[in-house]
């Protein structure tokens, strides 16, 4: 085990041991379950290589971790940026993320197909279970690839 997987373990474990005392509601509000999953994945995955942008966005999310009423607006900004770039680096998708998506998606592309069968309440639907279908399909995919974080 390098010393990079090591730091990041070391991090995730910091938070999850930060988190013990909360509610579960109040975990899943902070992500805790989500950085802790992504932690593991990128430590796995940068045994090679350092990382240290995302060794310091990690590190940013635990500082500021608990968060007051007002740092609440730092810890979220925290926690996008190492969202995104969890995302955008290793393609680490929290689960639900492909479904939330493409159901979106589905209602977009349904409402013109709605409107060109003089029915938009049919068209609704449709899209509803395409975007459905599709976004399952890629959650479904992401899983098997192991880039799927639970929350």
């Amino acid at each position: 085990m390098s010393a990079n997987s090591q730091t990041i373990q070391q991090l995730a474990a910091q938070l999850v041991q930060k988190a013990q005392a909360l509610d579960d509601k109040t975990k899943r509000a902070y992500r805790i379950k989500y950085v802790a999953g992504t932690a593991e994945k990128v430590a796995a995955k940068t045994a090679e290589t350092p990382d240290t942008e995302y060794i310091s966005l990690l590190q940013n999310v635990v500082n500021s971790y608990p968060a007051t009423k007002e740092e609440t607006k730092v810890y979220a900004g925290h926690i996008n940026r190492y969202d995104a770039y969890v995302r955008k680096k290793y393609f680490l998708v929290p689960a639900g993320y492909y479904r939330a998506v493409w159901l979106s998606l589905g209602i977009a592309i349904g409402l013109p197909l709605g409107l060109s069968f003089k029915n938009i309440a049919a068209g609704i639907p449709i899209g509803l279970g395409i975007g459905l279908a599709v976004g399952t399909g890629l959650e479904s995919k992401a899983r098997k690839e192991g880039r799927l974080v639970d929350l």
